[in-house]
């Protein structure tokens, strides 16, 4: 993983879906999306910061203070 982070702010949307145990079926219907463009927004999530897992994300995430957004779900 990568020492900085970043992420856009729909891969942020995602994350906090993905910690309130989302899948991505239910992360696609929430954002009106297809569950490929979830998909490829967490393939690029990954790229860009050297993740492997889902978890890897999440955890980086809380690492910076997730999102001062509140969290509707």
């Amino acid at each position: 993983m990568t020492m900085s982070t970043h992420f856009t702010p729909r891969q942020l949307e995602i994350l906090d879906l993905i910690a309130s145990g989302k899948t991505d079926k239910d992360i696609a219907f929430r954002l009106q999306v297809s569950r490929r463009t979830v998909a490829a927004h967490l393939q690029r999530l990954y790229l860009a910061n050297g993740f492997h897992t889902r978890a890897e994300a999440v955890a980086a995430w809380l690492r910076t203070g997730a999102t001062d957004e509140p969290r509707d779900v």
